[in-house]
């Protein structure tokens, strides 16, 4: 089985590790200006592991097959892009013609799914999937990840066509031999939409306050918070979605104080604010590009969107900051 995974991220690095460690043809496909670096110096691994009941730290350098795009050669049975929303578009570009008897699994959020992706793929090619176990970042060459005990790695078929596909079936064997719990998932579009409000919904009131410590904090930012993300969710309900029988998003249509008091005993674990801060430190483009999507959307299917919306100037700062264009 040739697996080839996109990046050298914290999510491709991850389960590109886990992979290999169960036996698997791993090949880590990275960009050209970084290949010598890889070759000569590995994927500096911090990891956090907390699968086995019990949290276990250590460091390594993992040191997989690597490739270019100019160097693609031959067929991969699966091929896993694990990169941020806004460049899954450029990465389809830049493989499509070499991959053409791949199943490729689209490893990340996206907001508009198969609109996007069959524009650029057969949709005969493609499954999805979502590491909802891993998180992290980098720092500098180091990948700084935790696994974390909670949580799957969700895969899935388009428009739930055969849900036990035989694709599906060897995703799903692969994952679950590599010990990242694979869990096959109807309707994983709706899935994926409504988790990317999760994501989304957060930029602006993190950048309003300074950091996402300083939101979970506070028994007031956390009650705002929530605003934020059932005023997305009006959109996804818009687009025909019912969350509410959606696991976990549905969590947010419980009481706002349950859920603040849960969200304040979750955010005790230093993981937990460890995985946050990485992903706005890392992810800040991708949130904003979430952030942008949706308000945008929610707008031109009629909703007022003020909670979004109050969040604009923080957001407009931010892109301004680190010289982002749309």
């Amino acid at each position: 089985m040739r697996i080839l995974i996109i990046g050298t991220g914290v999510i491709g690095s991850t389960y590109a590790w886990q992979l290999s460690n169960a036996g698997y043809d791993v090949t880590v496909l990275v960009k050209e200006e970084a290949v010598d670096f890889f070759r000569k110096d590995g994927i500096q691994i911090e990891f956090v592991d907390k699968r086995y009941k019990k949290r276990i730290t250590g460091k390594l350098i993992f040191r997989p097959a690597l490739i270019t795009i100019k160097e693609m050669t031959g067929e991969f049975d699966f091929i896993l892009i694990p990169v941020q929303r806004q460049q899954i578009g450029k990465i389809l570009v830049d493989i499509g013609d070499k991959v053409s008897k791949s199943t490729i699994v689209i490893f990340q959020n996206n907001w508009k799914c198969s609109e996007e992706i069959d524009e650029l793929l057969s949709n005969k090619q493609y499954v999805y999937a979502f590491p909802h176990m891993v998180g992290g970042s980098r720092d500098g060459k180091t990948v700084k990840t935790i696994i974390f005990n909670e949580g799957n790695t969700r895969i899935g078929e388009k428009n739930n066509a055969c849900i036990y596909s035989e694709r599906i079936n060897k995703l799903f064997e692969i994952l679950e031999r590599s010990g990242m719990r694979p869990k096959i998932t109807e309707n994983i579009e709706h899935w994926l939409i409504t988790h990317y409000i999760q994501q989304s919904s957060g930029i602006g009131i993190f950048l309003k306050y300074g950091s996402p410590l300083n939101v979970v904090k506070s028994y007031k930012r956390l009650g705002e918070l929530i605003e934020v993300g059932r005023e997305g969710l009006q959109v996804c309900e818009k687009r025909g979605i019912n969350a509410r029988k959606i696991s976990p998003i549905k969590f947010l249509y419980y009481p706002k104080w349950l859920i603040v008091l849960v969200l304040k005993m979750m955010f005790k674990d230093e993981d937990e604010k460890s995985m946050l801060g990485g992903h706005m430190k890392n992810g800040l483009e991708e949130m904003i590009v979430g952030y942008e999507e949706v308000l945008s959307e929610g707008k031109q299917r009629g909703l007022a969107m003020k909670k979004w919306e109050s969040y604009h100037e923080f957001v407009k700062e931010a892109k301004k900051h680190i010289g982002y264009q749309q």
